[in-house]
């Protein structure tokens, strides 16, 4: 019941407690003792929906903890605790500055809301998507403290904490690894801004600088082979250092692949300038990517050759294998409106990573309660995909809040028209969709004719006001008698 209470399934304590005890030793009176304070302060961290860490969650997260370090789960409150809440501290400062960036960005663009509520993110958000951020409260007390005082010798407290909210196991390697990596790339490749650098690629902190040399070493041997020289290596680098993560052989396989879409260095080297992810994909993978745009767009092989080599950013970043990119394209389309398939993947790429569902059920709310976000275009008249991210204030306007939004995406794809809605996409229809866009543009069209003859009005009202105050004007004034002079 005790372990029911802090939100762990009756059907999952069993286990958990097993595992948990099996971490303490096998003494599970010991865990039992310890556990329901930790798994109170655990689940009261809210995570940036609002939410908090589940009691299952919470378990996990600890049981790995304790696999590692048994005194960081025992005396949580003297080891782990501590750790979590000082790097909690440097997330809030960079959260801080993004506010802070944000507001001058929408008080620059003439829409600023005032009162903006704040996104709110933590260890927590971390812990949640990826359970090997535990690791970064498996340390001994002062070890977390010592890597972030070393580490603020090259880089700012908010960019540390946009560091450690990406990928907080970071801390987890002693303090002077960081130092001797940051002076590698500084003295190696000309590294200058240390925080961009290691922002794009937090892992490298944790590489040795033999590491480094190996893996940088194996690029240049593969890239040099292929017609590339050194410099442009360097820049690539540069431009993409996750490719200092990469093993030598899964390169080397890499770039032979890619010499079948670009047969001269000098188109290699294009591509890859444009597009350094191709790089961390393996053979495998961009294979893959190539047989499923044959198969779900009909491409011949020529087509998607020609596709990888004018865009071979999101020929590589553009994750197609999901089951419901079909339907997504074809919502995009069709529904949306976007020219192309091929545009959404080139020029929507951000966008497709949203699932459909909550692609759906945002164009549903916003087809409601505010089709303007829906009909804005660009500058080449093609209809923008910002609803998808609405700020706080935009939404305010539109007499939305954040808060509502959240429910409708939570709630309306299990709803009946939900389900209908996307059953439809998913069986390659948009009848219905289409039908809703057409009301929606129907009382959008209405609105602005409403507002033009709103306007017409009080064109016609002011020239009247201004044509008699003309008139008033023109006409002559009556003096006042003068007095005679004495």
């Amino acid at each position: 019941m005790e372990r029911e209470a802090q939100g762990v399934p009756a059907k999952e304590a069993g286990r958990i407690a097993e595992r948990l005890a099996a971490a303490f030793g096998g003494d599970q009176q010991a865990a039992l003792l310890s556990l329901p304070a930790t798994f109170a302060w655990c689940r009261g961290r809210q995570l940036s929906s609002g939410r908090c860490l589940t009691g299952l969650e919470v378990a996990w997260r600890l049981y790995r903890i304790a696999r590692r370090r048994r005194e960081n789960v025992t005396n949580f409150a003297g080891t782990a605790r501590p750790d979590w809440q000082l790097i909690d501290s440097y997330i809030e400062v960079h959260l801080r500055q993004q506010e802070q960036k944000q507001q001058q960005e929408e008080e620059e663009e003439g829409v600023g809301g005032g009162g903006k509520l704040r996104r709110h993110a933590s260890l927590a958000d971390a812990l949640r998507g990826d359970a090997s951020a535990a690791l970064a409260l498996v340390r001994p007390p002062g070890h977390v403290k010592a890597w972030l005082t070393a580490v603020t010798q090259h880089m700012s407290r908010a960019d540390v904490g946009a560091l450690l909210l990406a990928q907080p196991k970071v801390v987890t390697g002693s303090p002077e690894t960081p130092l001797a990596s940051i002076s590698w790339a500084q003295r190696e490749l000309g590294v200058t801004d240390v925080s961009a650098f290691f922002r794009r690629a937090p892992g490298l902190l944790m590489h040795t600088t033999t590491n480094l040399r190996q893996n940088l070493d194996g690029l240049l041997g593969s890239l040099q082979a292929a017609g590339l020289t050194a410099e442009q290596v360097r820049q690539l680098v540069m431009k993409r250092p996750q490719l200092l993560d990469m093993e030598s052989e899964r390169v080397k396989s890499t770039v032979a692949w890619l010499q079948h879409f670009f047969f001269t260095p000098q188109q290699l080297c294009k591509a890859l300038e444009s597009g350094p992810h191709l790089l961390t994909r393996s053979s495998e993978q961009l294979q893959g990517q190539a047989d499923r745009l044959q198969q779900q767009l009909g491409w011949d092989s020529r087509r998607v050759a020609e596709f990888a080599t004018a865009y071979p950013q999101p020929f590589a970043t553009v994750d197609l294998s999901k089951p419901d990119t079909g339907a997504k394209l074809r919502f995009l389309t069709e529904v949306v409106g976007v020219a192309s398939e091929e545009e959404c993947i080139t020029g929507c790429s951000t966008y497709l990573k949203t699932s459909l569902e909550t692609m759906a059920a945002l164009y549903a709310l916003f087809c409601e309660q505010a089709p303007q976000l829906l009909l804005r275009r660009d500058a080449s008249g093609r209809p923008t995909l910002s609803w998808m991210v609405v700020s706080e204030p935009r939404l305010r306007r539109c007499g939305l809040s954040k808060q509502q939004v959240n429910e409708h995406v939570l709630t309306w794809p299990a709803s009946q028209e939900g389900q209908r809605l996307l059953e439809e996409l998913r069986a390659g229809k948009t009848a219905r969709w289409l039908e809703l866009v057409a009301r929606v543009e129907a009382a959008q069209q209405q609105q602005l004719s409403v507002a033009g003859k709103h306007s017409t009005s009080i064109s016609k009202a002011a020239a009247a006001a201004t044509a008699a105050a003309g008139t008033r004007r023109g006409r002559p004034r009556k003096h006042a008698p003068q007095r005679p002079e004495p």
